[in-house]
């Protein structure tokens, strides 16, 4: 995590964010061979990890230049929590069933197509940026 943060300051949140974003997905796409192979399961395991650090990092810094300062605590607040109530909240039920009717492969590819559903979120909101 701390990489992702030096880094997004240093080069740019957006790049982090999309590369976070995209090794999670990758982690997401291998969910369906990774619990026949102890290899594969660990590699899984450690770029997401890794992954989830690195667009963790600088979130906050890039969610905060999405809106103008006189709304930038309210806005960051409303589309965070919005954010993990709409998606994160609703995430486990929808896995849990997604898993249990079509097998661990479809699970992962249900968090791989909302990670590319963020992925497209964020190039959306750079493009808007108003700080």
């Amino acid at each position: 995590m701390i990489l992702g943060g030096v880094w997004g300051e240093k080069h740019g949140t957006l790049p982090f964010i999309f590369a976070g974003l995209l090794g999670m997905t990758g982690t997401g796409l291998l969910a369906g061979v990774a619990f026949g192979h102890l290899a594969i399961l660990v590699f899984a395991v450690l770029l997401g990890g890794f992954s989830h650090g690195v667009a963790y990092a600088p979130q906050a810094s890039f969610l905060s230049s999405l809106f103008p300062t006189l709304a930038r605590t309210t806005g960051v607040s409303f589309a965070y929590q919005m954010g993990n109530a709409l998606v994160a909240g609703t995430t486990p039920f929808v896995s849990t069933y997604v898993v249990k009717n079509w097998g661990w492969a479809a699970g992962g590819y249900y968090v791989a197509a909302l990670l590319v559903l963020g992925m497209a979120a964020a190039i959306l909101g750079s493009r808007r940026k108003t700080a």
